[in-house]
């Protein structure tokens, strides 16, 4: 079965009577869409490392959604994009915080993301942090709520390796390496 044949909507025709059946109105349609699905999230996991004090990207990143397939509904619908670090800031387009969140179309979110997200540690830091994607349909296209998916990338910062520097203090000399 393609995607096409899964996509069946349902029309109704309501017959509505008002008060002592004075007033009604015959022939409403309502169309209602069988089930929503959730969003697809494709991203390379690998691991990552980083030199504290550098941004760098992360990515590139993909998103699916069988129900935005038909082309009809691609451009109508937004879906909601979340980034965000524990311990550092990601920029997404033009959102830059430790965590940003973007609405855009299927087409408009896939052309955002294809450049990767940029990554850079929080001053200072090193250490494990973890960079979570997630992408929320919204529930625009189908019965069933809201339907995300997530992946985390783990990041691995290294601590910037400074030259060594010799220090003299009263007459006594050290050696910071």
């Amino acid at each position: 079965m393609s995607i096409a044949d899964e996509k069946v909507w349902r029309t109704v025709v309501v017959d509505i009577a008002f008060g002592d059946g004075e007033y009604t109105s015959s022939g409403r349609l309502f169309t209602f869409y069988d089930r929503n699905h959730a969003p697809h999230l494709r991203a390379d996991t690998t691991r990552y490392l980083f030199l504290n004090g550098r941004s760098t990207k992360i990515g590139p990143f993909a998103v699916d959604d069988q129900d935005l397939a038909i082309e009809r509904y691609a451009h109508s619908f937004q879906l909601q994009l979340q980034v965000s670090a524990q311990h550092g800031t990601v920029a997404v387009n033009t959102s830059v915080g430790k965590s940003v969140v973007v609405f855009a179309t299927l087409s408009s979110l896939n052309q955002i993301l294809s450049d990767g997200i940029e990554y850079e540690a929080e001053a200072g830091f090193f250490g494990h942090d973890t960079v979570t994607v997630r992408v929320d349909d919204m529930g625009t296209a189908g019965l069933g709520g809201n339907l995300s998916d997530s992946v985390q990338i783990d990041v691995m910062v290294l601590a910037d390796n400074p030259q060594p520097a010799v220090f003299v203090l009263n007459g006594l000399a050290s050696v910071n390496r």
